[in-house]
């Protein structure tokens, strides 16, 4: 586990807010992606950059919501 300062963690947070928006156009889950905005694009990119880090399959985790949940 990393300490992190409370700035850190604000600046984390903040990061995490920017790729949300991005990558999700007030979607709530995977059924209601419009394929035609460009968070679309931007959302497959991001998944497929986890993909590279992190077996995404292996997790109950629908990326959609979680990211419409960090908005």
């Amino acid at each position: 586990m990393v300490n992190l300062t409370n700035d850190e963690f604000a600046v984390i947070k903040a990061i995490l807010k920017t790729v949300a928006d991005n990558c999700n156009y007030y979607w709530t889950n995977e059924n209601e992606i419009d394929v035609d905005k460009i968070e679309y694009a931007n959302y497959l990119k991001l998944k497929k950059d986890l993909e590279y880090h992190i077996d995404l399959k292996k997790y109950d985790v629908d990326l959609t919501k979680l990211l419409y949940d960090l908005k």
